[in-house]
């Protein structure tokens, strides 16, 4: 996806310009493009147009793109496409830029249109709005770096958003719509999610201490290894959650509805830190014993070739059998040697963890890929 910022203020470009030299490797996975010119002579692409509450067009850049694309300029809603139209709120009724609702809207652009081919931004809040360039710039980079920390995202429309790794501590995310999201890793400590649906959301690993859970619908939500230490899940919605290692220590579940939801065992942070295992780019480096063939000595269904992938739909997430359907891996070389003849070093994305049975020695995974054998 590629990121057009264009806006007829020099300075604020050159600005911008440097931040996205800084962040060109980014977290998002956008290029990123700054240059000066007028955004309403674009041809294509989706022109995020920020307004005031109502989308009354003005003599801004929203008054340009109310003009050109005319018919979607009606009913329109905030951070909901329409074909061309990415609409956000950057001012009040008074017209002013407010640095939360800039925020805001600038979270809604990285969160939502990452699977656009091209997207064009302009100054939000700079231009009647009011906002300096150095608040405008502050704000970009901390939606660059993925530090969306105390951003109103309240009532937003994220479901199936990737916020995997995000830091979203102390945000607002009270009754917003977060269904099948992946909040995986993300740092989500003393964030407001209140009454947010989180039905089929990721959470596994997430930070959720002391945050505010209460009245979410977690329903069928992955909470594997999730801290939820102090956090409040009264009245919360857990029905078929997964909660299997997860830390709820001190956590208020007074009239939570907790039916179906097994947890126990050791976390994977606990696992990762057990055996100094380095996380990258959301991957780890893991082992697998296989014998002479390639395939697996305890199940010998797959032969285990270099540089393919391989994945088991059905997983068992029953941490105290040790041995249950899925793709058994170990954290170390010498833990791998106890299986078979040769040891193949393995790479698994961290949303691939099912559980760690109780032996504590390896974990059973969905997905991995094979990259080489190893000496033993």
């Amino acid at each position: 996806m590629k990121l057009v910022f264009i806006d007829k203020n020099e300075e604020l470009v050159r600005r911008v310009s440097a931040l996205f030299e800084k962040y060109k490797t980014n977290k998002w996975d956008y290029e990123l493009e700054a240059r000066v010119g007028d955004i309403s002579k674009e041809r294509d692409g989706i022109f995020v147009t920020a307004s005031n509450p109502e989308f009354l067009a003005g003599g801004g850049v929203d008054g340009v793109l109310a003009k050109r694309f005319k018919s979607q300029w009606k009913d329109l809603k905030e951070g909901v496409k329409a074909d061309n139209l990415f609409p956000v709120v950057s001012v009040g009724k008074d017209r002013c830029a407010e640095e939360w609702r800039v925020m805001r809207s600038l979270s809604l652009v990285f969160l939502l249109l990452r699977n656009e081919s091209r997207v064009v931004l302009t100054g939000i809040g700079t231009g009647i709005g009011g906002l300096s360039v150095n608040n405008f710039c502050k704000l970009l980079e901390n939606v660059l770096r993925a530090d969306l920390s105390s951003a109103d995202l309240s009532s937003a429309d994220l479901s199936s958003a990737d916020l995997s790794s995000a830091d979203l501590s102390s945000a607002d995310l009270s009754s917003a719509d977060l269904r099948s999201a992946n909040l995986s890793f993300a740092d989500l400590q003393y964030a407001d999610l209140s009454s947010a649906n989180l039905r089929y959301a990721d959470l596994s690993c997430a930070n959720l201490s002391s945050a505010n859970l209460s009245s979410a619908n977690l329903s069928c939500a992955d909470l594997s290894s999730a801290n939820l230490r102090f956090a409040d899940l009264q009245s919360a919605d857990l029905r078929s959650a997964n909660l299997r290692s997860a830390n709820l220590s001190s956590a208020d579940l007074s009239y939570a509805n907790l039916s179906s939801s097994p947890f126990d065992g050791l976390t994977l942070r606990q696992f990762i830190d057990k055996y100094t295992l380095r996380i990258s780019k959301g991957r780890l480096t893991m082992y697998k014993g296989v014998n002479e063939d390639g395939t697996s000595p305890i199940i010998g269904e797959n032969t285990y070739e270099i540089g393919k992938q391989y994945e088991e739909e059905f997983c068992n997430f029953h941490v105290q059998e040790e041995c249950g359907n899925g793709l058994s891996v170990c954290p170390t070389k010498e833990l791998a040697g106890q299986y078979g003849q040769k040891t193949l070093q393995v790479e698994v994305d961290l949303i691939d963890f099912v559980c760690i049975p109780s032996d504590g020695e390896k974990v059973r995974v969905k997905r991995f890929k094979v990259i080489k054998e190893v000496l033993r």
